[in-house]
């Protein structure tokens, strides 16, 4: 138990860390101004996929065309893990949450959630 704030200390570094090279990545390849909630949402995003899959993706170049809502909306379309739509409930179990997580980051990327 004596090491218990050691860990939570250490893993809240690496997590910092990583958020800080995905917010890397998504200021070197957007390059139109964000508001907060849709970058929030976008280095979720890239964390979740990775660097280069977000700056090489359909999102990345709509939202550097200005179309924000069309950047927003191809959020929705990650929703695929080996194959398998999990926004289908037969492959809720298989997916664990993933449609649910494209889904909050649709709303937030749109401003209608936190």
């Amino acid at each position: 138990m004596l090491g218990l704030p050691t860990r939570r200390l250490r893993a809240l570094a690496r997590a910092l860390t990583d958020v800080q090279q995905f917010e890397g990545a998504l200021k070197q390849c957007v390059t139109v101004p964000l508001a907060q909630h849709e970058y929030d949402a976008l280095v979720s995003f890239s964390y979740n996929v990775g660097s280069r899959a977000f700056c090489q993706s359909t999102l990345v170049r709509k939202l550097n065309a200005e179309d924000y809502a069309g950047a927003c909306a191809e959020l929705l379309r990650w929703r695929f893990f080996q194959g398998k739509d999990c926004a289908l409930p037969a492959n809720a179990r298989l997916c664990g949450g993933l449609a649910t997580r494209r889904e909050a980051e649709y709303r937030q990327c749109m401003g209608e959630a936190p």
